[in-house]
């Protein structure tokens, strides 16, 4: 995976994370 493909779905991946934690 390219940085470009890997930034941008691990901030995804941290948004959901924190929508999940403070559900």
């Amino acid at each position: 995976m390219t940085f470009r493909i890997a930034a941008p779905f691990t901030a995804i991946h941290m948004i959901f994370d924190t929508a999940f934690n403070i559900k």
